[in-house]
């Protein structure tokens, strides 16, 4: 098989949603299940400093001065990241990223630039009563430790970055055509059997 067509054979999944939806869920349970690679900004940011090449020592510039790492920067990562995956995995998960409407746009030049076919813009779609309330309720389970992005103040701030930030990108997204919205109500696994009914994927091709 040509690379060409190891390309195109790679999913690429994006979960948007407000705060509670459930991507981090969703993401984790993509990787478990299906072997996918799931990548954050923090995550590739820390791999490159490790890994101490030339663009990882860049972005150890910015991150010892506490600078925000400049776009550019992170979707240069973000794209060598994604070529060195080709044909080692069956998919990637994207989880915080895009964050907004610039990022969007770069991330679809290079999935086009590497010849990346198969992308799945989800919307985990919960309204913003139903997502406050599965966060309050995260911090009354039992044996299930308080997450200090659960804090009140934190939660509303992060609601605030939704509204000015990542709805935007989903509006982008959906007025390319691309966006598909997944009911992000009921329990963890009938969410799951959604995102994989919209991703085409079914249970036979996990691990």
């Amino acid at each position: 098989m040509d690379k060409e067509s190891v390309l195109n054979q790679l999913k690429i999944i994006v979960l948007l949603g407000r705060p509670g939806s459930g991507k981090g869920t969703q993401g984790e349970l993509l990787k478990e299940k299906l072997g996918f690679v799931h990548i954050s900004t923090g995550e590739i940011l820390r791999a490159a400093i490790i890994g101490d090449s030339d663009i990882g020592r860049e972005a150890k510039a910015y991150v010892e001065k506490g600078s925000l790492v400049p776009d550019g920067l992170i979707l240069s990562l973000i794209s060598d990241r994604l070529s060195k995956l080709v044909g080692a995995v069956p998919g990637v998960i994207f989880d915080g990223f895009p964050r907004t409407v610039s990022q969007a746009e770069s991330l679809q030049q290079i999935l086009l630039d590497l010849g990346i076919t198969s992308t799945f813009i989800i919307e985990l779609r919960l309204n913003d009563v139903a997502a406050l309330s599965r966060i309050e309720g995260r911090k009354t389970q039992s044996g299930v430790e308080t997450r200090d992005d659960d804090r009140p103040d934190i939660v509303a701030a992060r609601m605030q970055v939704y509204e000015s930030q990542t709805r935007p990108v989903i509006e982008y997204y959906k007025l390319l055509g691309v966006l598909r919205v997944v009911d992000a109500r009921g329990d963890r696994g009938s969410v799951f059997r959604r995102v994989l009914e919209t991703c085409e994927v079914s249970t036979s091709d996990s691990r």
